[in-house]
């Protein structure tokens, strides 16, 4: 199963409708690009692999849809988890960083939201205000401790 915030799920969406609506053009544009002289044709040839590359996206993104789950996260608790907007600093450059751990796939770049599969995520997970995690992140050793959970 894939979570999914309940906003989360409807940029999700968002995704799917775009990509379908991209690959639609792209058929419009390998029909209007004289399919029928194909060979040596540069503007079919990149219609074509930009369609195939959208296509298989777009059936990755279905087969996640299909064992997406919505849920509610829970704003209780004393624990960083699901849902959870949290404060850590970093214990060798004292530099402080808030995220919300969010949905499986984030998609929204505007958002301070990040995928509960994200090696940070993964690394705070259950740690409580105070309590420092450490791991590797990117290659190099890490270590961070909880200042905030909302």
């Amino acid at each position: 199963m894939f979570d999914f915030t309940p906003e989360g799920i409807i940029q999700f969406d968002k995704r799917i409708m775009e990509i379908n609506k991209r690959i639609e053009k792209l058929g419009e544009e390998i029909a209007s690009s004289g399919a029928e002289t194909w060979h040596d044709n540069a503007s079919y040839e990149e219609a074509t692999r930009q369609q195939a590359m959208w296509s298989n996206e777009l059936r990755q993104l279905i087969q996640i849809k299909r064992k997406a789950r919505i849920v509610t996260p829970s704003l209780t608790g004393d624990h960083v988890g699901f849902g959870r907007k949290v404060t850590y600093e970093d214990n060798m450059t004292g530099e402080q960083t808030t995220i919300n751990i969010g949905s499986y796939i984030v998609l929204n770049e505007d958002s301070d939201e990040t995928s509960y599969q994200s090696p940070i995520a993964i690394l705070l997970e259950g740690a409580e205000v105070g309590e420092t995690r450490q791991g590797m992140i990117a290659g190099k050793r890490k270590a961070f401790r909880v200042i905030a959970i909302a």
